[in-house]
């Protein structure tokens, strides 16, 4: 199972929030989260996350998360 999310912060702040959620069917869950501000409360340092969601999804599935 796989969760995108593009949208406002949570905390009411100006940031933009892009986030993969990844929930494998052993039950083992992978979030990977990006903002475009040193806190999602404080004022924005860069117009968008700088991450794109594709390069979030490649983090969230990178099967090193998995070793050992």
């Amino acid at each position: 199972m796989v969760k995108k999310v593009e949208g406002p912060s949570e905390k009411g702040g100006p940031a933009t929030v892009w986030q993969v959620d990844t929930l494998r069917p052993d039950g083992r869950r992978v979030v990977v989260r990006e903002i475009n501000s040193y806190a999602e409360s404080t004022p924005v340092t860069r117009p968008r996350p700088a991450l794109a969601m594709d390069r979030l999804l490649a983090i969230a599935f990178d099967g090193r998360f998995f070793t050992g």
